[in-house]
């Protein structure tokens, strides 16, 4: 997994809480599709999705 700074991932949402928002309602989604159980693994993949554009916040959704 890649690392992070905070700078990099707020430079995709607009605030610290609408960023572990955002990150934490992508982790569910992916342990709910992936049958993911560790809930670390699927924070590192929301991270990498978000950073890699493989989804986007935009104000009250996610794409």
């Amino acid at each position: 997994m890649t690392k992070y700074t905070i700078d990099q991932l707020i430079e995709k949402t607009d605030n610290k809480y609408v960023l572990c928002e955002v990150i934490s309602q992508q982790a569910r989604i992916l342990k709910r599709d992936e049958g993911l159980t560790i809930g670390y693994k699927a924070i590192n993949h929301a991270v990498d999705d978000l950073m890699n554009d493989r989804f986007e916040y935009q104000e009250n959704n996610l794409r």
